[in-house]
């Protein structure tokens, strides 16, 4: 398969368009991940996600509380991770398709549909409404008050997902020392707890914001319903699901210091184990070269031999029992 990110222009210039790469391999896959798309009024337009994800995506947008005026910010690679990812999947679709149809694709992704599907339940609303995403509310109120964001005492947060309020509101009142509000009227059953959705709020606020975080790992410990407090990813790095489920790689080598990268998929429930990257010895290994200068007098990169070369590079180094990164 040949995978690149490169506009339009600067391939053509190198002569890996999809018609050149196809008229010396007409089975290879072709995948292309780009800022907006392929097509379009700035197919030849670079893209980061910061900018074409995050802002032009509407990411940012959607993920700024309402009422606040700064924006919401990202970190490294916060979309082209989930672009990769995405890309990756459709390379796997593609290999499978190839096996059972004998037909090679060409796979297409963006930074700009993958913001898209990222806020797909805002880009509905706003499609089906015309509005822009879907409503909510200002900073420390929620339509379900047990759907809602709360600040502890040391400063650190605490995120409520009770979605059936119902079911949960006596017993988280009684685990936050509220026990009074499990029977009254004002929050039961739970269309009052929603009319009554601000001074909800306040209570459990109020309440939360009187202890320290640990103080609240301990009184939720038995919470049937799916709570969290905001981490830090030092603090995620070592949630006690993460080793026993190989989220992190282990290192086989005793000569480098652990990998910290995360995998978001595992295969046959079996961990994965990072090996040490090993060069190929320069020295022995057979070598081509990628560069052709005898049909057209230049030292331009021409694909068709590019391929050759390279491919019968690889075949050799391989039979001579080199280790390839």
């Amino acid at each position: 398969m040949f995978l690149t990110n490169w506009l339009p222009a600067p391939l053509e210039r190198a002569r890996l368009t999809v018609d050149d790469i196809r008229s010396f391999n007409p089975n290879i896959i072709i995948a292309r991940g780009t800022g907006t798309g392929v097509r379009g009024p700035d197919r030849d337009k670079g893209g980061f996600d910061a900018a074409t994800y995050l802002s032009r995506g509407g990411v940012s947008y959607t993920m700024t509380p309402f009422g606040t005026e700064t924006p919401a910010v990202q970190g490294p690679g916060f979309g082209d991770l989930q672009g990769g990812i995405t890309l990756a999947g459709g390379v796997c679709a593609a290999l499978f398709h190839r096996e059972r149809g004998g037909e090679p694709s060409i796979v297409d992704s963006s930074l700009l549909a993958q913001a898209m599907w990222t806020i797909a339940p805002s880009i509905s609303v706003a499609d089906l409404f015309g509005i822009d995403g879907i409503p909510g509310a200002p900073p420390g109120l929620a339509i379900n008050p047990l759907v809602n964001r709360y600040k502890t005492s040391d400063g650190r947060w605490l995120q409520l997902v009770f979605l059936q309020p119902d079911r949960y509101w006596a017993g988280f009142c009684e685990r936050i020392g509220l026990p009074e509000l499990a029977t009254d009227p004002r929050f039961v059953p739970s269309s009052n707890l929603i009319a009554n959705a601000a001074g909800a709020c306040a209570l459990v606020g109020e309440a939360l914001a009187g202890q320290d975080l640990e103080h609240w790992r301990k009184a939720l410990a038995d919470e049937p319903g799916v709570w969290a407090a905001l981490a830090t990813p030092k603090e995620t790095l070592n949630d006690p699901q993460v080793e026993p489920n190989g989220y992190t790689p282990s290192q086989t080598s005793t000569t480098r210091a652990p990998s910290t990268r995360s995998w978001p998929h595992q295969c046959n429930s079996t961990k994965h184990r990072r090996h040490p990257r090993v060069l190929p010895n320069m020295d022995s290994t057979p070598r081509r070269s990628c560069w052709s200068s005898t049909s057209t007098g230049t030292t331009s990169r021409r694909p068709k031999t590019v391929a050759r070369f390279c491919r019968r590079g690889n075949d050799q180094s391989r039979q001579a029992g080199a280790a390839h990164p």
